[in-house]
């Protein structure tokens, strides 16, 4: 059960966060996400879920932070669960490896403010999942 929760949290970080730039310069970190509420789509296998997650302004404030602190804040996540391994915050594209026992998901995302797309890979078993997600805020929190 602690092991989904940490997948569905994670899920929600790779899509959000750290969840492939277009602009023409450089997001600053405080430009990553907005709060308020996100449409997130994943396709994996030809398959396509679709949800929504708020995000309050405490989780907007720290997936803006700088690196160190977005690097904190994903191991404690983590922790007792996953390892963080690789880790490395480009402005506005976030991309990390974190091993949980025996899978291994990558993950690599691009914020625009109030989009954001990415994919994330977890290998488990020899099997590897590729899955694209994107996310979109789409209006204030309920």
């Amino acid at each position: 059960m602690k092991m989904t929760l940490f997948i569905k949290r994670a899920a929600l970080l790779a899509s959000l966060s750290g969840l492939i730039a277009f602009a023409a310069a450089p997001l600053q970190a405080a430009d990553r996400v907005k709060p308020g509420l996100w449409e997130i789509t994943e396709t994996s296998a030809g398959k396509t879920y679709t949800t929504t997650a708020c995000m309050t302004p405490d989780m907007a404030k720290s997936a803006n932070a700088d690196e160190q602190t977005v690097r904190a804040l994903t191991e404690k996540a983590g922790a007792g669960v996953c390892v963080l391994g690789t880790f490395q915050d480009s402005g506005n594209k976030v991309s990390y490896t974190l091993t949980c026992g025996k899978s291994v998901m990558t993950s690599s995302t691009t914020f625009r403010g109030d989009t954001s797309e990415g994919v994330r890979t977890r290998i488990y078993d020899g099997k590897t999942t590729t899955t694209q997600i994107k996310s979109r805020r789409i209006g204030t929190c309920p």
